[in-house]
């Protein structure tokens, strides 16, 4: 009797730490909002540009500066704006694995991870894009999206002699640069 209380006890903390850590499909969404904005060559905002974000699960539109609500997919969402008088930006939006789908391999087995890919609960895109008109770039990471400064007109950080690093060298790894 004792073994079989042990067993049960057993077996409903691991059904807990499933739970707890849960598949993406219990704790996440199969759609995530994202923000465009536009901004011109030299970095300054751009708005009413009509956008068209695009992946294997649908297209959604909206205008600069604005947010869709996207289905998520493993594939990268492509994003299009156009204004008159500008060449069209365009942006590939890197889908990456998120924290569900690892406690879905721990915990889900195969059958967990096949949904959750399926559906796109297991994936993440940036929040927020910004697309420069004229040309094609890809978005891995968040944009920092503040007005008309952007990261491309920042100044380039000046050269160490091989081997020394500074203080302002390190400063990226701390912020997730």
């Amino acid at each position: 009797m004792q073994r079989l209380d042990r067993s049960l006890g057993l077996a409903i903390l691991l059904g807990c730490l499933a739970l707890s850590a849960g598949c993406a499909t219990i704790t996440g969404s199969e759609s995530q909002s994202i923000m465009v904005a536009t901004v011109d060559e030299a970095g300054g905002a751009v708005a009413g540009a009509e956008c068209r974000l695009t992946n294997n699960n649908g297209s959604w539109n909206l205008k600069s500066p604005g947010t869709a609500s996207v289905r998520k997919s493993h594939d990268d969402l492509l994003v299009r704006c156009e204004i008159e008088e500008r060449l069209p930006g365009t942006a590939r939006v890197v889908s990456r694995m998120n924290a569900g789908m690892v406690g879905n391999v721990i915990f889900g087995g195969v059958v967990g991870v096949a949904i959750d890919h399926t559906r796109g609960t297991a994936y993440d895109y940036p929040t927020q894009v910004r697309i420069t008109f004229g040309r094609n770039r890809v978005v891995e990471a968040d944009d920092a999206i503040t007005g008309a400064a952007t990261a491309a007109a920042a100044p380039p950080r000046e050269a160490r002699p091989h081997g020394r690093a500074s203080m302002n060298d390190l400063d990226g790894l701390l912020k997730g640069k």
